[in-house]
């Protein structure tokens, strides 16, 4: 009998732990971490994650209920067996991220020797995960494994441009909402190894795929694949898009942006690459 669990006021199945075991119990035994992609919304984190997922090796899910509630109360079974039942109905819907479809690998349920599970989280858990840094240490101790953070990051001019044309809310808000999860991730990044935590930016992603996805299977120890990268080749665009372009700037604006700019190292790559 399928059971059922009562989170944000919603019934959510999760399989048993003896029912995940059974249908998926080779998966389980060569689970060795878990990784959580954060990032600003708009910064291609969606995508990103979408390139684990196609991974043979590895099930990346895409805003999972049991992030939302901070993997409060679930056990490690909950846990891993959502992602395999997020990622399956991603795979039958193309992976659908408003207009555009991100699917790119096999469905989870094909995948054998998956070493590595995940989630592409919500995006204002980034900034909750800052204030409440002990939830990341006790997912690890729930899964018995190591959590790998990978922060997605792109052009703040892009990524402001897209969120205020997206939500239609003003250019300064969208500038606050953006350096807050810029502070979030800073804090984040300096409470975890270098051996956990990797910045991934969306430009060097469309741009050099095959270096960065290496790169990123390389701190993830998932084995190098050909197929892999020529499926991500098929997505991939050509070239970033220059949404700061689309908008009109006030010179108060940009000079805001690059003076706040100035406090986060990982952003220093974009001090030239102003609308």
């Amino acid at each position: 009998m399928n059971s059922g669990r009562k989170i944000c006021g919603l019934v959510k199945y999760f399989p048993t732990a003896m029912e995940v075991v059974s249908d998926n119990q080779q998966h389980f035994c060569d689970f060795k971490s878990f990784c959580l992609i954060i990032g600003n919304s708009r910064s291609g984190s969606t995508i990103l994650g979408s390139i684990v997922d196609a991974h043979p090796n590895a099930i990346i899910a895409n805003e999972t209920m049991a992030s939302q509630v901070f993997w409060r109360g679930l056990s490690k079974s909950d846990i891993l067996g959502e992602i395999i039942e997020n990622s399956s109905a991603n795979f039958q819907s193309g992976r659908q991220s408003e207009e555009y479809q991100y699917q790119i690998g096999a469905a989870p349920g094909s995948k054998s020797a998956v070493s590595v599970y995940g989630d592409k989280i919500w995006n204002p858990a980034t900034l909750l995960l800052h204030g409440d840094y002990d939830l990341i240490s006790g997912l690890e101790k729930t899964l018995e494994a190591k959590v790998f953070l990978i922060a997605s990051i792109r052009n703040p001019f892009d990524t402001i441009a897209t969120m205020h044309k997206r939500s239609k809310a003003p250019i300064e808000d969208r500038i606050r909402w953006f350096f807050m999860h810029c502070d979030a991730l800073a804090a984040i990044e300096a409470k975890k190894t270098k051996s956990s935590f990797l910045i991934s930016y969306h430009e060097q992603l469309i741009d050099c795929p095959d270096e960065e996805i290496s790169r990123i299977s390389r701190a993830l120890m998932l084995p190098f694949d050909h197929q892999h990268l020529k499926n991500v080749d098929r997505l991939l665009y050509r070239r970033p898009r220059n949404s700061r372009s689309s908008i009109e700037w006030t010179m108060a604006e940009v000079d805001q942006i690059l003076e706040r700019m100035q406090r986060f190292p990982f952003l220093s790559i974009y001090e030239n690459h102003t609308p």
